[in-house]
């Protein structure tokens, strides 16, 4: 595997140095062309000491026969200390072959651009440190590189120290960045064409798929101009981070306690974000959805719909997962501005689905009882006249309480007590503790003797998206032990 991977790379690396064609240049009446995006690497050595500490190795040799394949390097001239980029150039007017340029850190008396001289590149008179083939493509050696590709004018411009000004950050891995107002500006014939072709494609599909398109393509034509995403080694875990601007969202947007679970929980999830808001967002899809797909049951779905988002859509929605009585449970605490009508709002939800033409049997029936002195509202989910699960709500001031499970369990005194544990600091947070589920999924013999018990060993799966108002940050993150026993069950041969 290690074998096939290099030589897929070096094919790659190739065909993009020696594709045949001469140098381009921008009509006058073009838009110039600039850099829009750029993938690199902090350096081998950071990356192969962040896998040694996930307990793999082996792959310091894979690194660096990918970049010594080159074309223009040769074994022994990288330097494993320094970061490696590509730069990708946009521009309506760019060609393929002028759209990526390679910045390789070079060990000192290496990757002379003599040895270039000599197999027929000319120097450039304009450039002092650039060597030119025949079919235009370029070649720069500056003082702790060599650069590859692009045109003459753009590799002069190349700076080293912004190359490594991003990972001054010693957690920080790799990064890829897509400048994509500078994309609009440079390249806005194929930018359109780009968007209108994915568009196009979903349409064929129908016209729920282009809605659900429309969400991405709809922010990128005009409101996104600039995507960064990193991989992050802290400790003992990897992250991959996303950040988008400007994303006008803002944290804290809500104020509300966050909720705390039984200590047995091993997954649960915090949203905090304006409901009223979160739900205008998504009604354009939702609508085109119910249109188009259910055609004459359209307004009977959007009733459900509305029932729903009134009872179980809040500012500030927690969820907690456990297993209870060897069944898993789900509980939830819903934050409101208001305090609401329950019993009345889960009626509402009952009728709404019961009204669905083509329904025979009840799939919902509502029924009340009195727990510790409170009135407390469930919901019974029946499958061809069975129940199958319940759902239990309570309100307590503008805040209502909610349990699930699949037996006539009453859960919702497990909720009593708890303290809250802060305030909401993200726009979501989930999470999965791994020693805790591996638990849960071995007692309920979910677990076969193949699985690799060390995945689930320790630490956490999270999901973390915040904003400042400005920018949108979305970072997923694991243990790197976990990272290492995936890698080992499909190790690269």
């Amino acid at each position: 595997m290690k074998k096939l991977l290099a030589a897929i790379v070096t094919c790659v690396l190739l065909a993009v140095s020696v594709l045949p064609g001469k140098a381009w240049a921008q009509e006058a009446n073009a838009p110039a062309a600039a850099i829009i995006g750029e993938v690199s690497l902090s350096s081998i050595d950071r990356v192969h000491s962040a896998m040694v500490r996930g307990g793999f190795d082996g792959y310091r040799d894979l690194f660096l026969g990918l970049t010594e394949n080159f074309p223009t390097l040769g074994k022994g001239t990288i330097d494993t200390t320094s970061p490696i980029a590509i730069q990708f150039i946009g521009g309506d007017n760019v060609p393929s072959e002028g759209q990526a340029m390679f910045a390789f850190p070079v060990k000192p008396g290496t990757a002379d651009l003599k040895e270039m001289l000599d197999k027929g590149f000319k120097a450039d008179p304009d450039h002092p440190d650039i060597v030119v083939a025949g079919n235009g493509f370029a070649v720069r050696r500056s003082k702790g590189y060599q650069m590859a590709g692009g045109t003459r004018d753009m590799l002069a411009k190349v700076n080293e120290e912004a190359l490594a000004a991003p990972y001054k950050d010693a957690t920080l891995l790799a990064r890829a960045t897509v400048d994509i107002k500078t994309l609009r500006v440079v390249a806005p014939v194929r930018f359109k064409a780009f968007l209108d072709e994915i568009e196009n494609q979903q349409r064929l599909q129908g016209a729920s798929q282009l809605e659900g398109a429309k969400l991405v393509t709809g922010p990128i034509r005009d409101k996104l101009d600039q995507v960064e995403f990193s991989i992050l080694a802290k400790e003992q875990t990897i992250a991959v981070r996303a950040v988008a601007s400007p994303v006008a969202l803002q944290s804290g947007a809500v104020k509300y306690p966050r909720p705390t679970f039984p200590a047995g929980c091993f997954v649960r999830m915090d949203y905090a974000y304006p409901s009223q808001d979160a739900v205008a967002a998504f009604k354009p899809i939702v609508d085109t959805i119910l249109k188009s797909e259910l055609g004459e049951n359209a307004k009977q779905f959007q009733a459900i719909a509305d029932a729903f988002n009134s009872l179980l859509i809040g500012d500030a929605i927690s969820v907690g997962v456990e297993s209870v009585d060897d069944q898993m449970v789900g509980y939830g605490v819903i934050q409101n501005a208001k305090e609401k009508n329950v019993d009345a709002e889960a009626a509402k939800l009952e009728q709404a689905i019961g009204a669905v033409d083509g329904i025979n049997n009840k799939p919902m029936v509502k029924s009340t009882y009195e727990e510790n002195g409170e009135k407390v509202t469930r919901l019974t989910m029946m499958d061809h006249g069975k129940a199958s699960g319940y759902l239990d709500l309570v309100g307590r001031g503008n805040s209502i309480y909610v349990t699930y499970s699949q037996k006539e369990t009453k859960l919702l005194s497990r909720l009593n007590g708890l303290k809250p544990d802060g305030a909401f600091s993200s726009l979501l947070h989930a999470e999965m503790d791994l020693a805790k589920s591996q638990k849960v999924f071995g007692a309920m013999g979910l677990i076969d003797k193949d699985f690799p018990a060390d995945l689930l060993k320790e630490g956490k799966l999270a999901l973390d998206i915040s904003g400042d108002g400005k920018t949108m940050t979305a970072e997923m993150s694991a243990p790197i032990s976990s990272l290492a026993v995936v890698m080992k069950m499909a190790p690269l041969k």
